[in-house]
């Protein structure tokens, strides 16, 4: 049985802003003045983060808390997710989209203060084949550019270099797009979102993990400089150009000729065909009251 009154803090002191300490000890005064038992871990590979709060959730801890950047939040929510455990969210990453999705305050202290007087409500995820993701699964040429903006992000720059020359030599392709809605076409990308912005923070849609349904977005340009100004003004907040299409999903089969990459989030699943979902209610986040 969970005991309501634990909580597990896991951090990671590699954040892009490194969490403030004397701000996160306020907070866990605070909550052990109310009866909270609290247990502080702080971890430096993703590996271990995961590990733990794995743990914490099998002994029976109801709520963990995570701090610091995007891969750390992924990270926790992916143990979390189809549990009925609450999460606390201190964003300190580059980007925050899933954190800014949901209204989450990215300062440090703000965001210690809805994990101490937030309310948890049910928040949507995705899978694709299977795979949990928070932002977006992209097909084709998209994926590898969220996955180019990651490398360059983390100063893989070798990384970022075979990224970037797999965007140059992408070309378009036959889709097919069964399940909530029946398409099929010719594009260069196609991205099943859960949040507003994907990636190095590129607008995409207007869902976001409040709502049961993901944005497939359809992008029909045929040529590389037709995607880049769509990704350039993706990336300077203009809007959608006339090329994306856009509907709501729950479930869709998505097969492609030829077959192409798929991310889920910046992570490289292998290829189409996929199948994606929405699990609705799949996480229990602190949201403010």
């Amino acid at each position: 049985m969970k005991d309501k009154r634990r909580a597990l803090i896991a951090i990671t002191p590699g954040a892009r802003r490194p969490p403030k300490l004397a701000a996160l000890q306020a907070g866990i005064d605070w909550l052990e003045r109310r009866g909270w038992s609290i247990d502080t871990h702080i971890s430096v590979h993703q590996g271990e983060l995961e590990h733990v709060a794995a743990k914490a959730a099998a002994d029976g801890i109801n709520c963990v808390v995570a701090c610091g950047g995007d891969g750390t939040i992924a990270a926790v929510a992916k143990v979390l997710a189809g549990t009925d455990h609450l999460y606390g969210i201190l964003a300190q990453g580059t980007f925050n989209n899933f954190a800014r999705g949901l209204g989450l305050p990215t300062d440090f202290e703000a965001a210690v203060r809805v994990v101490k007087t937030g309310k948890p409500k049910p928040v949507t995820l995705g899978k694709a084949n299977g795979d949990v993701f928070l932002e977006a699964a992209a097909i084709g040429v998209f994926g590898e550019a969220i996955a180019f903006g990651e490398a360059a992000k983390d100063l893989h720059y070798g990384q970022a270099l075979a990224r970037l020359r797999q965007i140059a030599s992408a070309v378009d392709f036959a889709y097919r797009i069964t399940g909530s809605v029946k398409l099929r076409g010719r594009a260069n990308s196609i991205i099943a979102a859960n949040t507003p912005s994907i990636g190095a923070m590129i607008v995409v849609g207007q869902t976001n993990p409040e709502e049961r349904r993901l944005d497939l977005i359809i992008n029909h340009g045929r040529t590389r400089i037709g995607f880049f100004a769509r990704l350039a003004g993706a990336l300077l907040r203009r809007r959608q150009p006339q090329a994306l299409e856009s509907v709501k999903v729950r479930r869709v089969r998505i097969e492609t000729t030829p077959a192409v990459s798929v991310h889920a989030d910046a992570a490289d699943i292998g290829k189409t065909p996929v199948d994606i979902a929405t699990m609705a209610g799949g996480l229990h986040v602190i949201l403010p009251a």
